[in-house]
Parts: C-alpha cells; structure tokens; sequence
C-alpha cells in the first residue's frame, strides 16, 4: 500500500510539472501547537484528503545531491520529504504534526531533519488524484512569526497590487471557514 501511495505521489508531482492539475477541493495551511511544533493544518468541502505530501524543489538552496534514481520521490523537479496516509476524515478540518503526526495521520515515508535553507511545500491530496488542497509553503524561519501570533495558521494568497503570492497569517476560525471558499 505503502509503495503505491509514494507512485501515486511520484504521479502527481509529474502530472503538476506537466501542466495538468486536478481541481482544488481545499486549503493547506501550517500553524504551531501549544508546544511550538510544526502542524499542517486542512480545511476543505466534499471529499477529504487520503494523505499529505510534504517536499521541496530539486533547485532549492542547501538541498542534499540528488538521490539514486531507483528512488521514485526524486522523479521531476521536486523532491518527496515526507508522505503521510489520512485516516477515515468525517470532519471538514484536520491537522498533525509534521514530527509526530497524531489524531491518527500515520507518517509512510520517514520525515528528514528539516534544512533551513530550504523552503518546503505541503499539500492534500486524494489517492486518485481527483482533488487536492491548495498548496502551502513554508520555511523554518517561519516558525518565529508563528510564535509571536498565536493562534494563526500560515497561508499563502495572491497579492494583486505587488503581483506576487505573499505570506498570510489568519486566524485558524477563519482558516477553519476558509476550506470551503475553495469548493468546486
């Protein structure tokens, strides 16, 4: 089951170098718990995530020599970091922590220290790549802005005056409401 998930991974990091995307259902955003540890965080309408990817760009700086090619998370421009297998979701929210997933996220592929040069990306995704939750961004240094705003989950938006996507702190109420903006 395992290796099917990290194939269907491999498949849809290609699909997305290729131009084609599967519809967005969701959002992915990452906030702190009590703690401070690192949590992903979903908020989405209709059909729930069956698991999380977690990877960064092949380019990024600081990131390790390539793996040997017989690794399928190496396939494309981004590298797999972590996969993560969703159990049965009936609320329309759920978040885990990266480190230690909980709440019954069970981590399939063994999550590496985390470089601080590198800027990571996280998202939902459902086995058959039927929907997605927009991707979320995010960088260690992140993690400081997060601490002095408790209470909020780190989201990126489309800034149309600069152009650009930027970093958004939300309340997690709002991002908790926010999945369902997305529905398609």
């Amino acid at each position: 089951m395992r290796r099917i998930f990290v194939l269907l991974v491999t498949a849809a990091l290609l699909l997305g170098t290729s131009g084609c995307t599967v519809p967005t259902n969701g959002i992915t955003g990452i906030t702190l718990d009590a703690e401070g540890n690192l949590v992903v965080a979903f908020a989405w309408c209709g059909r729930a995530p069956d698991g999380a990817i977690v990877h960064h760009d092949r380019t990024s700086i600081g990131s390790a020599s390539p793996a040997p090619p017989e690794d399928p998370s190496t396939v494309g421009p981004s590298i797999v970091d972590a996969v993560y297998t969703a159990p049965d979701l009936q609320a329309e929210v759920t978040s885990f922590r990266l480190d230690a997933p909980d709440n019954g996220w069970r981590l399939e592929r063994k999550l590496q220290d985390f470089d601080p040069a590198i800027s990571y990306s996280v998202y939902g995704g459902t086995d058959d790549n039927s929907f997605s939750t927009v991707t979320v961004s995010f960088e260690l240094g992140d993690v400081e802005e997060l601490k002095r705003r408790p209470g909020t989950v780190l989201v990126q938006s489309w800034d149309e005056r600069a152009n650009e996507v930027v970093d958004t702190f939300i309340p997690q109420s709002d991002f908790d409401r926010d999945g369902n903006d997305d529905c398609p």
